[in-house]
């Protein structure tokens, strides 16, 4: 098993930090072609639910395929920005804990299975 103490550490301190945020701030874009916070947190959930994906799929033998991601368009389509913040935030924060919970009870057999890209 993976020792999964010090990512478990960063992802608490980072949760207090984001829930300490004042909401006010949370959906300013500094300029049209950046993301707000909520977004930036919306974009790290879309990546923890494709690796959430991979990480199963791959305990199955190599991945052959996989779903491209735009980031681009999923914040878009998703708009975070409309989201409640603690909602967000504790969405972010329990989905990494799946994902550590995922990577504590692989066979430690499948970590050699590989994602074949073109």
């Amino acid at each position: 098993m993976l020792n999964t103490k010090r990512f478990k550490g960063l992802i608490d301190s980072l949760y207090e930090d984001l829930l300490r945020t004042h909401v006010e701030i949370t959906d300013i874009k500094l300029s049209e072609d950046k993301w707000s916070l909520k977004e930036i947190i919306g974009h790290l959930i879309d990546s923890a639910s494709n690796n959430h994906q991979r990480f199963v799929r791959l305990q199955f033998g190599d991945l052959l395929s996989f779903p491209a991601y735009d980031a681009e368009e999923w914040i878009k389509t998703q708009k975070y920005n409309i989201m409640n913040w603690d909602v967000l935030v504790t969405l972010w924060y329990n989905y990494n804990y799946l994902l550590l919970h995922i990577i504590e009870n692989t066979n430690e057999i499948m970590f050699g299975n590989v994602w074949v890209r073109g």
